[in-house]
Order: C-alpha cells, then sequence, then structure tokens
C-alpha cells in the first residue's frame, strides 16, 4: 500500500515454461511458489516509499530470454541466475534488479593454485561464453546514446527456505560451529569427470576433511554438520520436502554461532545471508565487489582445508566473536534486510523516474547506466 492517494501497481511471477502468475508481494502461493519471500517483502518496503508516483508494473522473473510485459513501465526483478548474465530484455524496461549481478565473478588467485582452483577458471570461461551475448548487446546499446540503457542493479539474494526467528543470545547458543547442505558426501569416483567433481564438490569435500581435524583437536567444542544430499526446491509443486526441513534448518542457524558457508555452484549463496538473518558469523569463501558485500563483517579463507586454524582463534576468543555477531546483525538490518533492499530498490525506481520526466531527458538525454 502506498502513501497518500492509491496507486494500482501490478505484480507478477514469471518462470520459464509457465504462464505469468499474478501476485500479492506479502504473500506466497502454490502457483507462485515459496521462493518469493524475501522478494516480496522487499517490493513490499520499496512500494510503501514510492509513495505516489505513475503505476507500475513489477515482473519477478527467472527468465533472461523474454518478459511477458515490456516498456518503460515495467520493472523486472531476477532471482535467479548463477551465471551472472545480462538479460536480453534489459534494454526494454524501466529499471532492473538483479540477482548475482552481471559479470563473472573470479575468485583470486592463490600461491599453488590446486585442482580447486582449475576447476574454478573453467567454470569463469564457461560463464563468460554465456555472458557474451548480452554484455555484446549492451555495449553495442552504448555506441547508440540516443536509446539510453535502463540500468542495472545487483540485489542480495536473502534467505531462501527459512522460518523467521527471535535472536538467540549469543553466548547461549548451542552450536559452536554449524553447516547443513549438500556436499559432505565422498564424490563419486566411477568416470574421470565425476573422479574431477565440480568446484562445489572440491571445496566442500576440503571443508567436511578441515572440520573433522578441529572437531577431534577441539572434542568439546559442539560442532554441527548435518548432511542434506539433495537441495529441495520451493518450486511450484515441488516444494513439499523444503518446506519440511524449514523448521529445524531455521533451529539450527538460530543456535548457532560460527556458519560456514562454501561456495555452491556460483561464489553467492543463500546460506551467507540466512546466516547474517540469524545472527551467526558466516565463514565464506571470496565474494563478488556488489554493495551489500563490501566491507562485511564477515571471516574469509583462502582455502577450505585451512578451516581449522582460521576457526580454532576464533573460539577461543568470545569477545571478538561476540563482536563480530553485533556486527552481522547490524550488517544485515542496514544493508540486506527486506526493509533495507526495499529503500535500496525504491530509491533507484525514484531516480530512474525522476531521470525520465525530466527535460535533460526529454530532449534526448541518456540514461545512466549501472551494471553490477
Amino acid at each position: 500500500m502506498s502513501r497518500g492517494r492509491s496507486i494500482e501497481h501490478r505484480f507478477l511471477v514469471c518462470r520459464p515454461f509457465r504462464d505469468p502468475v499474478p501476485w500479492r508481494p506479502l504473500t506466497s502461493t502454490d502457483e507462485t511458489g515459496h521462493d518469493v519471500v524475501y522478494i516480496g517483502r522487499a517490493l513490499a518496503a520499496a512500494v510503501e516509499l514510492l509513495g505516489d508516483c505513475t503505476p507500475l508494473t513489477f515482473v519477478l522473473t527467472w527468465n533472461l530470454h523474454e518478459l511477458p510485459e515490456t516498456g518503460r513501465h515495467v520493472v523486472a526483478i531476477v532471482q535467479g541466475d548463477e551465471d551472472a548474465q545480462i538479460p536480453r530484455w534489459s534494454n526494454d524496461v524501466l529499471v532492473t534488479f538483479k540477482c548475482y549481478g552481471t559479470c563473472p565473478h573470479w575468485m583470486p588467485l592463490l600461491p599453488r593454485p590446486g585442482v580447486v582452483e582449475a576447476l574454478e577458471l573453467l567454470h569463469f570461461l564457461r560463464r563468460v561464453v554465456l555472458w557474451l551475448p548480452g554484455g555484446w548487446s549492451r555495449a553495442w546499446r552504448s555506441g547508440q546514446p540516443w536509446r539510453g540503457r535502463p540500468p542495472i542493479f545487483p540485489i542480495p539474494l536473502g534467505f531462501y527456505n527459512q522460518d523467521d526467528r527471535p535472536l538467540i543470545s549469543f553466548g547461549e547458543r548451542l552450536w559452536s560451529v554449524s553447516f547443513a547442505g549438500s556436499g559432505l558426501e565422498p564424490i563419486p569416483s566411477r568416470r574421470w569427470r565425476a573422479r574431477l567433481g565440480t568446484p562445489k564438490e572440491r571445496a566442500r569435500a576440503q571443508m567436511h576433511e578441515a572440520l573433522s581435524r578441529l572437531a577431534r583437536t577441539m572434542p568439546d567444542e559442539p560442532i554441527a554438520a548435518v548432511s542434506q544430499p539433495v537441495f529441495p526446491n520451493l518450486y511450484p509443486g515441488q516444494d513439499s520436502a523444503a518446506r519440511q526441513l524449514t523448521s529445524s534448518y531455521s533451529d539450527l542457524l538460530a543456535q548457532t554461532r560460527l556458519c560456514l558457508v562454501p561456495r555452491g555452484n556460483s561464489p553467492e549463496t543463500f546460506r551467507f545471508f540466512e546466516a547474517l538473518r540469524a545472527g551467526c558469523i558466516p565463514i565464506c569463501d571470496s565474494l563478488p565487489d556488489h554493495w551489500f558485500y563490501r566491507g562485511a563483517p564477515v571471516v574469509s579463507v583462502r582455502r577450505w582445508n585451512e578451516l581449522s586454524s582460521v576457526l580454532a582463534p576464533l573460539l577461543a576468543d568470545p569477545v571478538a566473536t561476540e563482536q563480530l555477531h553485533r556486527a552481522s546483525v547490524e550488517w544485515w538490518q542496514s544493508r540486506c534486510s527486506e526493509e533495507a533492499v526495499g529503500r535500496y530498490m525504491a530509491d533507484r525506481i525514484s531516480s530512474q523516474l525522476h531521470h525520465l520526466q525530466s527535460p535533460a531527458r526529454a530532449k534526448g538525454g541518456v540514461v545512466v547506466d549501472h551494471v553490477g
């Protein structure tokens, strides 16, 4: 609901190979899927802040090739694209907000790179190939300044399968370290590609081995490692198993001090934001240079096989971990929460609407481009 007179914005959820579904942002249904809660709350906050403005159509999509509707009244939100591509329709809307950004993230080179780094290089090159068509189209558009390029802004993934929980006092939490997810199983070895694995599988295998060593050297520390072989979906018609795991996963994070956040198929992961939201200290890989990661109070590991040497000093310093906990709670609230992202979106939408209505635009001014 907006301030002042009622503005009738439209909201659509548009998944590949499905018809668009009308949506009320503060609700999720079996038709919209139940992975829209975070974005829905952010959109509701944005609309409240926009106040009296021209009616807009907000389209939440996973489809980078087409939208059900385009035009300068359309605000597009892309929730899922681990390859960080540029949508083909991005020049035909008012503004785009996109999870994973629009540039493949390269992990920093380390001394004596190993198998994980080699696999990451191969995956990076694959992402570059996928990125090139959209990148070329965007660059071609920059050579036609009279047409303008609507901006694309990166936004956080947010939480995926997490209930609302009150914050538990950091010192009273049950688990010193926890991880729940896939990757704790041995890498299959029947074929050479399976033996080689992926960056995700290799990194998590290193993490699991290091965590086992830490448990042996610090047997009094409560450490939880919960294996979930298949990551369940919250898509329409596929969400029953995922929702059954919601409560236990949310309880685990609420009772955790240090949360392990290894990379998945992408360097970005929902677990990072879910850990911040629960007041955990994220232990993670290198992160992309997006505005919501820059300066975040996290503990980075160069390689997951070095995990025990990183965690041992933290576990021995309750004052430092308490400070990091407080900083993580503040970071979530000010940068990554639904309200914070809603403010960010409302500010960018308002600026773009103002720009389109300005005299400079009427005379052929250029839309300021921002790709992140």
